[in-house]
């Protein structure tokens, strides 16, 4: 082959979201809004025609989130969603508050005015969230998340935290349902001391407030994984 054939060759352009991403969403999405509960079995077959999609990308998704810790394979080779207890959210929240509490205090040191304009905007989206709609709660949450860490964070950083929030995904209906039988529906309150650590440069009032986050959450799931179990 002439050495002219070979000029320009290279990666060719890819869609933004591939098949795989679509059905991992569509699947998590599911999850979220109770669609398919803790413990519920997937079907391959079944997703697949649904999203008129091969089984492939299905299987291949699947095998995403169980890296996320969203779906386990059990014997046999089938898929069923992961459950939820005390131990989970524990270890969840360990890793949370290892990773964030750095992040946060880090970002505290280095945020410029746009960058805690922006974690200030997510908090207001977060606010506004309709509580009755499990899947726009956890995806404001996730943002404000992101925007919190996002002066400090490498793009390693970022994809393990995406990872956490993806797993934490499945606790937010519950978190939402406890706050309404707790007559309070306003989860802010408990992000704002995060956004004001990073707004007033103060590392050090950063991870105390992100270890109150925390230990706020677990406090308020636990109880309610009791009633579960």
């Amino acid at each position: 082959m002439a050495a002219s054939a070979l000029v320009g060759v290279g990666p060719r352009p890819v869609a933004k979201h591939s098949v795989v991403d679509l059905v991992a969403d569509e699947v998590r999405r599911s999850i979220v809004d109770g669609s398919l509960a803790a413990g519920a079995p997937i079907s391959i077959t079944a997703l697949s025609a649904r999203l008129e999609v091969s089984h492939i990308p299905v299987r291949e998704a699947l095998r995403r989130l169980e890296g996320q810790g969203v779906i386990e394979f059990r014997q046999g080779r089938s898929a069923v969603v992961a459950p939820i207890n005390v131990a989970d959210l524990s270890g969840l929240l360990d890793a949370r508050l290892l990773l964030e509490s750095d992040l946060v205090a880090r970002a505290a040191r280095s945020a410029s005015a746009a960058e805690v304009a922006v974690a200030d905007e997510a908090l207001g989206d977060l606010a506004s969230a309709d509580r009755d709609d499990p899947r726009e709660v956890a995806a404001r949450h996730a943002a404000f998340h992101r925007a919190l860490v996002a002066p400090a964070s490498s793009a390693w950083e970022q994809g393990l935290l995406e990872v956490l929030e993806h797993a934490f995904d499945r606790y937010v209906p519950l978190l939402l349902a406890g706050a309404s039988l707790n007559g309070s529906r306003d989860l802010v309150p408990q992000h704002r001391a995060l956004a004001a650590a990073l707004a007033a440069r103060d590392p050090r009032a950063a991870r105390p407030a992100v270890r109150r986050h925390v230990e706020g959450t677990a406090r308020e799931l636990r109880p309610l994984l009791a009633e579960l179990a």
